[in-house]
């Protein structure tokens, strides 16, 4: 058990998945906890709950994180009813599958602004309220290193961002103290694979 008695801790995307249990695993170490979310209301009521059940505190704040305004509200909320914050846990995003030669130009901007942006807005917000001892932690995904089949390109490119903002922002803010990390779950992913890709889908990219 990590002891992170005392620590006040923000969860992006924190109503639901991996979010959701980041959020109360950080509870059960001993942090309090803001999370926000986009429109799960019901299912952010029950994290909460689920949190003040462990005996710590906890707040949900509804905040689209394609909204710098939003985000920034968010920070600001967030250290106000905490009373400061010591950690950020960058994982409200979405997912993508499809080719790039079908690509909806919504969809990609959608994707780059909640899997690329909306990190390094709530870095950005959050950085003046972190300490020596401070913690930012990007949720990534095992692709951004190996992409296994055709239709995953945008996803694994924001998430391959990622490491390298990771690894950027850290030998910005270590001089400091505060380390930034990137975490990368393993996770199954379902998708139909075009016809015509399925013979290249066979062999790793």
């Amino acid at each position: 058990m990590i002891n992170l008695n005392g620590k006040l801790a923000l969860v992006t995307g924190g109503s639901r998945g991996i979010g959701a249990a980041i959020a109360q695993a950080l509870a059960h170490n001993g942090a309090d906890v803001a999370f926000t979310y986009r429109n799960s209301s019901d299912k952010a009521a029950w994290v909460v709950k689920a949190i003040e059940g462990l005996g710590r505190r906890a707040f949900s704040i509804q905040a689209d994180s394609t909204d710098e305004e939003a985000i920034a509200r968010a920070v600001r909320e967030a250290a106000g009813h905490l009373g400061g914050i010591d950690i950020l846990v960058n994982s409200a995003a979405i997912g993508h599958t499809g080719m790039i030669a079908d690509l909806d130009l919504n969809a990609y901007q959608a994707l780059m602004d909640t899997n690329v942006r909306a990190p390094v807005l709530f870095a950005k917000a959050v950085i003046p309220h972190l300490k020596a001892g401070g913690r930012i932690v990007s949720i990534g995904s095992g692709l951004a290193e190996r992409v296994p089949f055709p239709g995953l390109t945008a996803y694994a490119m924001t998430k391959a961002a990622l490491v390298a903002f990771t690894r950027g922002l850290s030998r910005e803010l270590g001089p400091q103290g505060i380390t930034v990390n990137i975490v990368h779950p393993v996770r199954r992913i379902r998708m139909r694979i075009p016809r015509a890709a399925r013979r290249q889908s066979s062999r790793e990219v």
